[in-house]
C-alpha cells in the first residue's frame, strides 16, 4: 500500500530519533488496520524496548494509538478503549493537535460499535476542534464515524455527505484500508 511505502521511506530516510520512532509506530498502526497485527506487535514491542520510557511523547501517543486498535481489528474488541482514550488525553495535554484529533476519531469509533454514545459525541467534538483540514488520516476516520452514526440515525442524506468527505480525505492520504472500511461501511448500512 501506498502509506506503507511513503513510510518505509521516511523511516529509512530520517536521521532524526523522535520522527524516526513516530514513524515506526505511524506504522505499527497502519499495519493492524491492514491486519498485520502480529507484525505490528512486533514493532511496537521493539519500541517500547527502545524508547517506551516516554521521553518521545508523540512516540508514546501513537504506540498508545495502536496498541488501542489491536483489539479492535483482532476480534472487533473494545479493550483497547483506555489506550485510545489515554491518547486523546495525552495529545490534547500536549497540544498536539493533529494527533489530538485523529486519536479523538478514533475514540469515537470505538465508542459507535460500543454504543456509548455520549462519549462518542464528545470525542467526535474534541477531533473536530482539533483538525487541520489538512490531517487527512483524522479527517477520513472522523468523516465516517460521522456518516455512520448520521446512516445509523436514519439520517441518509448527512450521512452521504459525510462519506464523501471521508472518502476524499481518505483518497488524499492514500489511504486503502479508510477506502475500504469507507466502501464495507456504506455497503452494511445498505447505501
Amino acid at each position: 500500500p501506498p502509506i506503507l511505502a511513503r513510510l518505509e521511506a521516511e523511516i529509512s530516510a530520517s536521521e532524526d530519533a523522535a520522527k524516526k520512532f513516530e514513524l515506526i509506530a505511524e506504522r505499527a498502526a497502519y499495519l493492524v488496520r491492514i491486519g498485520n497485527i502480529e507484525q505490528a506487535r512486533l514493532g511496537l514491542a521493539d519500541l517500547r524496548r527502545t524508547c517506551g520510557d516516554g521521553r518521545f511523547p508523540r512516540v508514546s501517543i501513537r504506540m498508545m494509538l495502536a496498541e488501542g486498535l489491536i483489539p479492535y481489528f483482532e476480534n472487533l474488541s473494545s479493550a483497547g478503549w483506555d489506550r485510545l482514550r489515554r491518547a486523546v488525553a495525552l495529545s490534547a495535554a500536549m497540544q498536539f493537535h493533529d494527533l489530538s484529533a485523529l486519536a479523538a476519531a478514533w475514540l469515537a469509533h470505538l465508542d459507535f460499535h460500543r454504543a456509548n454514545y455520549e462519549s462518542m459525541g464528545a470525542a467526535i467534538e474534541a477531533s473536530f476542534q482539533s483538525l487541520d483540514p489538512m490531517n487527512f488520516d483524522a479527517a477520513a476516520r472522523l468523516h465516517l464515524v460521522v456518516a455512520d452514526t448520521y446512516r445509523y440515525v436514519g439520517q441518509r442524506e448527512s450521512a452521504d455527505h459525510h462519506y464523501r468527505l471521508a472518502h476524499r480525505a481518505a483518497v488524499c492520504a492514500s489511504d486503502q484500508a479508510a477506502i475500504g472500511a469507507l466502501m464495507y461501511n456504506r455497503a452494511a448500512f445498505g447505501l
